[in-house]
């Protein structure tokens, strides 16, 4: 009696996993090869570095004091469009470029770990011959980099920006490694990746002034999926505890000879509001500014207010 119940369960189980697995399958969207010739058809500069090939743009008054952007775990380097100029103007040289796994640079098939990442700027500015100490601006996963890379390079950084990070240290490595785990955010992103990306450019596209300019950025938004390695390169972002940050993170946060400032949006539904008073608790000496009714883009949807406080933080 009991094995005639279970037995339709196990059906649909099958049944279901089997729909799961099928919804995979159909949904790859990787039908692109980022090689040599199509680095060249899409134009840009490269660096080859140890781990692979970075995309990145150095630009601004030569003898300007250069300002380094990170992006983070979604849009590529063009996040950061709306801050270059204001930044030229002010006197600044900027160098932004794609980390591994997004934009124009190499999907490496290795562990993306905050090593990785951190070597990765380190390598691009020693290539580059790039005069330290330098002004650092992450966003999101970039705004973690960038406090790791200040936590290992303390005399390269002189003034450090965190924009839409929480900076949670981990605690607990165990779950993060676990092989599984990086599959779901690898079904969700082939799965439902257009979906999230659609409603991504509909929050955005409110604060674009011209068709041609929204048709440019929603193409890179979704050709930035169609490379082969995209997908199981964000998996891997999802583990070796990436999204919480490195462990050292604390020591760049407590380092009051870096000048750090942290710019959150009011709105954030990534960066809980309770975390930044944390953040605020802990440390008394960084300089906090909020921009009300901002959300997680905060730095391309409010480029004006934010590119205010950057400036104003630099002067200081």
């Amino acid at each position: 009696m009991k094995r005639k119940k279970f037995l339709p369960i196990m059906i649909s189980l099958l049944i279901l996993v089997g729909l799961i697995w099928l919804s995979y399958l159909l949904s790859n969207n990787e039908d692109r090869v980022l090689n040599a010739e199509e680095r060249e058809r899409v134009g840009g500069t490269y660096v080859r570095l140890s781990a692979g090939y970075t995309h990145y743009e150095l630009a601004g008054p030569d003898s300007g004091k250069v300002v380094l952007l990170i992006h983070g775990g979604g849009p590529a380097l063009w996040i950061w469009d709306r801050q270059v100029d204001a930044l030229h103007k002010a006197g600044f040289r900027t160098l932004r470029f794609d980390r591994y796994g997004a934009g124009y640079s190499d999907r490496i098939d290795t562990a993306y770990t905050w090593e990785l990442l951190v070597n990765q700027v380190a390598e691009l500015l020693d290539t580059l011959n790039i005069p330290q100490p330098i002004n650092v601006v992450g966003r999101s996963l970039g705004g973690r980099t960038a406090a790791c890379f200040a936590a290992q390079y303390p005399d390269r950084v002189d003034k450090l920006v965190i924009v839409s990070a929480a900076l949670m240290t981990p605690k607990n490595q165990i779950i993060t490694r676990i092989p599984l785990l990086s599959l779901i955010p690898r079904y969700i992103k082939r799965v439902f990746g257009k979906m999230i990306l659609n409603n991504m450019m509909e929050k955005y596209e409110p604060y674009i002034d011209n068709a041609e300019d929204a048709e440019r950025y929603s193409r890179l938004l979704f050709d930035d999926m169609r490379y082969k390695g995209t997908e199981r390169a964000f998996g891997a972002i999802f583990r070796h505890d990436n999204l919480l940050g490195c462990r050292e993170s604390n020591r760049s946060l407590s380092n009051e000879n870096i000048k750090t400032a942290m710019i959150w949006g009011s709105n954030d539904g990534l960066v809980p509001e309770k975390r930044i008073k944390s953040l605020k608790e802990k440390y008394s000496h960084i300089d906090f500014y909020e921009v009300t009714d901002a959300g997680h883009g905060i730095n391309f949807t409010h480029h004006k207010e934010f590119n205010k406080i950057v400036l104003f933080f630099f002067e200081l």
